[in-house]
Parts: structure tokens; C-alpha cells; sequence
């Protein structure tokens, strides 16, 4: 069982041991003694062109190999908190899925495929739709860039909080191999090892293996393996490139990537339950309408739990519990495949870049999401109403010749979760991109084309009760009636299933282009861009409750967009504030015309489920 001490307070241990590095030694910059000190030059390519991260006129966080390193980022997850105004949190039912919030714009979770992503994650250039497939291991990163705000001229319009790209370091031309492994509480441990074979026949190549594990951060006490608790995880990741270089000019490299992740989500807890007391809803001192909860407190009361320690944890807080009831044995098993072609090319005036991916999901899972453990109690049905009162009361409501049989009659029972789910999510996309840009003295430009299509379909039984206040309908009869009621509240079990697959595909076109009027340094730029989108959708639902539909519901929609920047900015001064040199002060006025999303016009899938 779970050692008693509490996640929140448990000391971090992490030990890494280096296992073996050899790898060529970086070239150290000669300075002379009167060299002024210098920032080290970082390269992005937030604006589809490679720039120095100071020149760049957007809010962008460039995070380099030796911070991620340090850090210990291994996917998309390890990010929060590292650039301003973005956090990313796990999924409810997924251990591979990351909703990202950048600046209070957040995505959707993984469980649902009717609602588009509002901040966009890149692997190597190839979007990633699907906030469920938004956690894969991304060993042997070199950088990832962070860029806050809308991006849609660029990266479509799947990016208003904004969008994080990781590229990946190319393969070395020569041997290079490295290890490394920790260990950590939770009986915690990973492994990761990456060798470059060098370039043999022209093709450099490198591999990637990763694997990590943990236990349970919070112990179910219906569970003995702590591995099998809440939070517990187990990953493994593999990653394989290539790249042959052409002529000195161009390149074309590919990439295979391939993670699964199983293990326990994360445990839920209940906090608060409704005891049935009517609500008004006032906005402005007038009422809009009167809400009526379900008895839930009542119920959980007089409930026999199978397991008595589970009874205390029935009784809600808000307080964080180390411990939790879950006789379903939570798991979820997402796996991911994914493959990239990048084929680039400097034709000395202008350089041309295509980026080809193909990427598959799959997602399992069975989920408990009440923590309290299974419960027995009174179930209602329609032909049970009556049953148990007294044949007193039974006089003229049923026929005289069935008061005997109904009021010996027990009221039924039935043994239930309070809200348990399963789900089975299948998802490929596919997607591909085309870039032509260059520069000169006054201009810098870029153009490109981008098509992507995605097709998924989710199957989600869910079993769940709701609790019902059966003298609303036996007051009817009269209050004497209600008083002799023998199971006031009673449950009924409410079986639904959410079936359903969508589909869609999306075009553009994009250009932006910055002009300095009097030269680079002059400090004068104009940016101006623009995108037209066509975007199809599709939704095929065939179940949404306890019965398949007699004809499947379909909804279809497709819509365009041009949408635009302006920006006008101004360098002050030029230098680095570690000399007496002014810093470079960039003053920046800029108009955008965000594209907005049309999600509203095609039904998202409604999900049947009661948190």
C-alpha cells in the first residue's frame, strides 16, 4: 500500500547519473581581453524564417538544448510555467493528453472531437491537432519556441493564445552517443539513450530510446499495487532520423517517432454534492430561473458502501485527501505514431521548404471518476413506486386486488458508481506544408501553401446515477401518502453511450513580407501579412444516450477567411546592455485582424456525461 506521506509535502529526490557522453567537443569563441562581452546568438524560426531571437517583433520564449536538459523537459507538459502566461495541464482521462493555456486562451480537452484546438503545438513543423496526442515524449530536442498571442497569419487559426514548436536537433555526420538515467520518489526512475551513427554513404543518422515510470502520487486503498494507483505511469518513446545533405545547399531529412503511454489518470475526488434545495439564479435583482439539484447528500447518507472505509471519504471536502475509493481500476493506454519529411533547398535568391507529416492516435481508457467506490441503496423504476407503503394509504390509488402484493413488496436495490466511464478514441491527420522565402538589404518575405485533413471517432459508454426525490410525485397522492414513503430517495441508473466521427480538411494560403526602408540598419521596418483559409467539416454521429439513433445525425459546414496583420516598428538604439552602449528599444505599433473560429456552425458532439 501507499506509504503514508502526503504528495504535497513529500522532499523531491532525483538523482542523475550521467552513463556515457562522448560526443565531439564544442569549439569555445576566442575573445580577446578587450572583446566586450556578447549575448550568444539564438536562431528561431517563429516567423518561418530562420532570425535572431532579438529581432524578432513578437512575444516569443526560445528554450535551448542545455536549459531543457537542466530542466528535465520531456513533452509538451514540462513546459508550463516556463514562458510567461502559459501553463499546460494533464487531460481528465488521458495520460498522454496536454491542454495548454497561453494567456487565459485555453484548449479543449482531449475528449471530445467537435472542438478545435485554440493554441497550437508543433513537432518539427507538423501541427498536432489533438490536445489528446499533445504529450508525446519528445527526446533529443535542440529548441523549443514559445509564441504568445494570435499567430493565424503564419500557423492558421488554430493559434489565438498562440502556438509551441519543438524542433528537434538533425542527425550529427559524426558518431555521437549519450545516456543518462534517474531516479526520483514515487519509485520514479527513466532512462534515455541517443547515438548518432555519423554520416555513412551520405546519410547521417541518429536514434532515440526513452523510458519512464512512476507509481501513484495518491493511493486508491481498494488497489494493493502502488503501481496501479492514481498518477501512476509508464512510458516508452522511440525516435529514428535521417538526413542526406544536397550539394551543399539542400537537404532532405526524415523523422519517425513512436510513444506509449499507459497507466493510471489522475484521481478524482468529490467536493461537493447538491442536498436538493431549490436555487434561484438572480442576475441584476431579477430572477431568471429556478434550478432544482438532485438529492445526492441525502442519498450518499443512507447508502451502504461495499467497502466501509470508504464511507469517510463519501462525505465531501475541499481539502486535498491522499487517499481515495476506486473499485474500478482506472487505466489509460494512449499510443502514437508519427512520420515527418522535410525537403529544403537555398536557390541563393530565394529558399524552399516542404514539410510533409502523417501522424496516428490511439487512446483507451476506463476511468472512475467519483473516488468514493461502489454503493448500495434504493433504486427507483416506474412499477416499484409504490411498493412497501402501507395498504392504508394504497386505498384508491391502485385497484384493491393488488394492495396486498404491492405494499409487501420491497423496494429495489441496486449496487452503482456514482459516475464511471470508458473511452476508445481512434485519430489520424494528415498534413502538408510548402514554404518559398528570402531576404534582402530591404526586404524580407515569405509565402507558402498548407493543407491538412484529420478524421476521428470516439466510443464513450458511461455509466452514471442520478438521484431522485420520489415524494415530488407520491405528494401528488396527498402528504400522507409521501410520509409513509419507505425510500424517499432512490437511484437510477443511466446508461449512455456517445458514438460518433468526424472529419475535417483545411486549405491556405499565407504571405508576409517586412520592408526597411532605409536598410536593415536604419531601424525602420514595415510587416505586413495576410492568409485565406477553406475549411470543410464533417460530424457523423450514430449515439448519443442509451440507444443507437434510428438515423445517424450529420452535420456539415464549410466557411472561408482572410484575415491580416499590419505592424510598424522602430529600433531606438542598437547594442546589448552589458556596455555602456543604449539597448536596442524597439517602439511597435501593430493591427490585427485575427481569423475567428467557425466551430459554432457545424455541432460539436454533446457529451452525456455529470461531473
Amino acid at each position: 500500500m501507499k506509504k503514508a506521506f502526503h504528495v504535497h509535502r513529500a522532499s523531491a529526490l532525483a538523482i542523475g547519473v550521467s552513463l556515457i557522453a562522448v560526443s565531439q567537443p564544442a569549439a569555445a569563441q576566442d575573445t580577446g581581453a578587450d572583446a566586450a562581452p556578447a549575448l550568444d546568438t539564438i536562431v528561431v524560426t517563429a516567423q518561418k524564417r530562420s532570425q535572431n531571437l532579438q529581432d524578432v517583433p513578437i512575444a516569443i520564449s526560445a528554450i535551448d538544448s542545455a536549459k531543457i536538459e537542466k530542466l528535465g523537459v520531456q513533452d509538451a507538459r514540462d513546459l508550463s510555467g516556463l514562458a510567461p502566461n502559459v501553463t499546460i495541464v494533464s487531460g481528465t482521462t488521458s495520460n498522454s493528453a496536454a491542454v495548454i493555456s497561453m494567456r487565459g486562451i485555453s484548449n479543449g480537452g482531449s475528449e471530445t472531437f467537435g472542438v478545435d484546438t485554440a493554441s497550437g503545438l508543433y513537432v518539427d513543423g507538423v501541427y498536432i491537432s489533438r490536445s489528446g496526442a499533445a504529450g508525446l515524449d519528445v527526446a533529443d530536442i535542440e529548441r523549443v519556441e514559445v509564441l504568445r498571442g494570435p499567430q493565424g497569419t503564419l500557423f492558421g487559426r488554430n493559434t489565438t493564445g498562440g502556438a509551441i514548436h519543438f524542433i528537434s536537433r538533425a542527425p550529427s555526420n559524426e558518431f555521437r552517443l549519450k545516456a543518462e538515467g534517474g531516479y526520483g520518489n514515487f519509485d520514479a526512475w527513466n532512462g534515455r539513450i541517443t547515438v548518432d551513427l555519423g554520416a555513412i554513404a551520405g546519410i547521417a543518422t541518429s536514434f532515440s530510446y526513452s523510458h519512464r515510470q512512476r507509481d501513484g502520487v495518491v493511493d486508491n486503498i481498494l488497489e494493493p499495487r502502488d503501481s496501479r494507483d492514481p498518477g501512476s505511469r509508464k512510458s516508452d518513446s522511440f525516435r529514428g532520423a535521417a538526413k542526406i545533405e544536397l550539394g551543399g545547399t539542400g537537404s532532405i531529412q526524415y523523422i519517425f517517432d513512436w510513444s506509449k503511454v499507459s497507466g493510471s489518470p489522475m484521481a478524482f475526488q468529490l467536493t461537493n454534492v447538491s442536498d436538493g434545495t431549490p436555487r434561484n439564479i438572480v442576475v441584476d435583482g431579477q430572477q431568471l430561473v429556478v434550478t432544482q439539484p438532485a438529492p445526492v447528500k441525502q442519498y450518499l447518507q443512507s447508502a451502504t458502501f461495499a467497502n466501509a472505509d470508504c464511507a469517510a471519504l463519501a462525505e465531501p471536502r475541499r481539502a486535498y485527501r491522499s487517499k481515495i475509493c476506486n473499485d474500478i481500476s482506472s487505466y489509460a493506454v494512449d499510443e502514437i505514431w508519427g512520420h515527418n519529411l522535410q525537403v529544403e533547398n537555398d536557390f541563393d535568391i530565394f529558399k524552399v521548404k516542404m514539410t510533409s507529416g502523417y501522424r496516428i492516435w490511439h487512446s483507451d481508457s476506463v476511468s472512475d471518476l467519483d473516488g468514493l467506490g461502489a454503493f448500495s441503496g434504493p433504486a427507483f423504476t416506474p412499477t416499484s413506486l409504490l411498493n412497501g407503503l402501507p395498504a392504508s394509504v394504497l386505498q384508491g390509488i391502485v385497484p384493491a386486488a393488488s394492495i396486498p402484493f404491492i405494499s409487501s413488496a420491497a423496494v429495489p436495490t441496486v449496487q452503482q458508481n456514482l459516475f464511471e466511464t470508458s473511452n476508445t478514441r481512434r485519430h489520424r491527420q494528415l498534413s502538408q506544408e510548402i514554404e518559398v522565402s528570402g531576404n534582402s538589404d530591404h526586404l524580407d518575405w515569405v509565402v507558402g501553401g498548407f493543407y491538412f485533413w484529420e478524421k476521428g471517432s470516439e466510443y464513450n459508454p458511461q455509466n452514471s446515477g442520478f438521484v431522485l426525490d420520489t415524494n415530488s410525485i407520491l405528494s401528488r397522492y396527498g402528504s400522507a401518502v409521501a410520509a409513509a414513503n419507505p425510500a424517499r430517495y432512490r437511484l437510477v441508473q443511466t446508461l449512455t453511450t456517445l458514438s460518433y466521427t468526424a472529419e475535417a480538411e483545411s486549405s491556405a494560403l499565407y504571405g508576409q513580407a517586412t520592408y526597411y526602408p532605409g536598410g536593415r540598419g536604419s531601424g525602420l521596418r514595415v510587416t505586413a501579412g495576410g492568409r485565406y483559409t477553406w475549411d470543410n467539416k464533417r460530424l457523423f454521429r450514430t449515439q448519443n444516450g442509451a440507444v443507437p439513433f434510428a438515423v445517424p445525425q450529420v452535420g456539415k459546414a464549410s466557411y472561408s477567411k482572410f484575415t491580416w496583420n499590419l505592424m510598424l516598428g522602430y529600433d531606438l538604439a542598437d547594442g546589448i546592455p552589458l556596455t555602456p552602449a543604449w539597448p536596442r528599444v524597439t517602439v511597435q505599433a501593430a493591427s490585427t485582424h485575427p481569423i475567428r473560429s467557425h466551430q459554432a456552425r457545424i455541432p460539436s458532439p454533446p457529451s452525456a456525461r455529470r461531473t
